[in-house]
């Protein structure tokens, strides 16, 4: 009797040790509806983790637009420049006649786009032309106002960034007054030139300019004057040549400061 009872006990007993630890199905959850404002703020709330690959990458980017922004700030800095200039005057068709010139002027630019800048300028010259002859010599005083605008294309060396060559265009509106009023002229001229200029500083660079101008349309109060009539001889055909209509050269050398 005994021993029936102790191998029932083993037969019974893993079948309850089963019952006691075998895990309980998980309960269901029941259904809640959310709005759309409860489901936006839970979504906040979850943690956003990064990783340092992308972080890396952000911070090099965001150097690289700092960088460029600070180049972009430093190469716009100098906007306008104002430049001051001395030189001289010269006509090659009357090359043979003794002068005496200068010229001085003022020329205020202003950079448009990477290599393209825009200039307005005021310029005066003084020339006095003397013609010997064997009974007579003729001399004539000349002032020259000139009021220009110029059109630039600004390039340079990338080995040499203190360096910067400048070819343009210019239109030029010109008033002559002979002899102290004696007789006046209004002119428009159009012509060529190349400039180069050394930068000394970020602010201060000098230049070379060299400018070739041609008449386009003038008029005089007189047809001629008295170096026109004894220039006849001179110029080319058989006929009278005022200045006006003459080809002229300056050479300039400029003190830019730029702003």
């Amino acid at each position: 009797m005994g021993m029936k009872v102790f191998f029932a006990l083993l037969i019974v007993s893993p079948a309850l040790f089963a019952q006691e630890t075998m895990p309980l199905p998980p309960k269901e959850q029941p259904f809640v509806e959310k709005d759309m404002n409860e489901v936006m703020v839970e979504q906040q709330q979850v943690p956003y983790v990064t990783d340092s690959s992308d972080s890396l990458s952000r911070i090099s980017n965001e150097g690289q637009l700092k960088q460029t922004i600070e180049i972009k700030d430093s190469t716009q800095k100098n906007n306008y420049y104002l430049s001051l200039q001395g030189g001289a005057l010269n006509y090659p068709r009357f090359a043979n006649l003794p002068t005496v010139n200068g010229a001085a002027g003022v020329t205020l630019g202003t950079n448009l786009w990477t290599n393209f800048s825009l200039e307005g300028g005021f310029l005066y010259s003084f020339q006095r032309q003397e013609i010997n002859q064997v009974t007579q010599t003729f001399q004539e005083d000349i002032d020259q106002y000139m009021v220009s605008a110029q059109f630039k294309y600004n390039w340079g060396v990338p080995s040499l960034d203190w360096l910067t060559f400048s070819p343009g265009l210019l239109l030029a509106y010109n008033r002559k007054i002979y002899e102290a009023g004696e007789n006046q002229s209004d002119a428009f001229d159009g012509g060529v030139s190349a400039a180069a200029s050394f930068r000394l500083s970020q602010t201060f660079s000098i230049g070379l300019e060299y400018r070739f101008m041609a008449n386009l349309d003038y008029t005089r109060d007189n047809a001629t004057s008295p170096t026109a009539a004894a220039l006849q001889q001179l110029a080319t055909g058989n006929r009278s040549v005022n200045l006006e209509e003459a080809e002229y050269q300056l050479v300039l050398l400029s003190l830019m400061m730029g702003f």
